[in-house]
């Protein structure tokens, strides 16, 4: 699954009337809710039982749950559109890979460009920097990742590729440098 695909797929604009309504068509999954943090909860469960109908490794299902619990909340804390604001999202399972597809209402704001702080430049674990590592987790995980303005609308789209037949996902190229492989002497 191409990403422009996927967001080609973005269901038509919210309905109000009915706010929260997902729907699944072939290998995508849709639904659109109000602007809480009280939609996590449910919205992660869902996104867990499609994972599971597609076969998707615990990994990549439990990654997926991760970001969109961070883009969610972070949309809800930081952009506070009004509570009747309806977020969108479109998980979409293909073969060896899962696509996932978040808009929102707002002021323009670019997850993929914002500058996250470095993990590994704080000594001080009990004290770490406040603002981005929820957006530093949602980047490591997305393989190719994407923002756009569409209308009022923010729009990111991200790619996440994984083996299926070995159950692990595929490392993006700037991890996979510090993995140990099995050849190097770890059991």
């Amino acid at each position: 699954m191409t990403l422009d695909v996927l967001v080609d797929t973005l269901p038509a604009a919210p309905d109000r009337a009915n706010p929260v309504s997902p729907t699944v068509a072939g290998d995508q999954f849709s639904v659109q809710f109000p602007a809480r943090l009280g939609e996590i909860g449910p919205l992660i469960s869902m996104i867990e039982t499609v994972g599971r109908w597609h076969d998707a490794p615990g990994a990549v299902v439990y990654g997926l749950s991760v970001v969109v619990d961070e883009l969610v909340a972070n949309v809800v804390r930081h952009a506070r559109p009004d509570s009747a604001a309806l977020l969108r999202v479109s998980v979409a399972f293909s073969g060896e890979s899962v696509g996932l597809a978040f808009d929102w209402p707002g002021e323009s704001f670019d997850p993929v460009s914002f500058e996250t702080p470095d993990p590994h430049a704080r000594s001080d674990l009990d004290d770490p920097p406040v603002g981005g590592l929820g957006l530093c987790l949602v980047q490591a995980f997305a393989q190719e990742m994407r923002y756009r303005r569409d209308g009022d609308r923010n729009v990111v789209v991200f790619e996440r590729r994984y083996e299926r037949d070995r159950s692990v996902m595929a490392l993006p190229p700037r991890a996979a440098k510090s993995v140990l492989s099995p050849g190097d002497g770890v059991q």
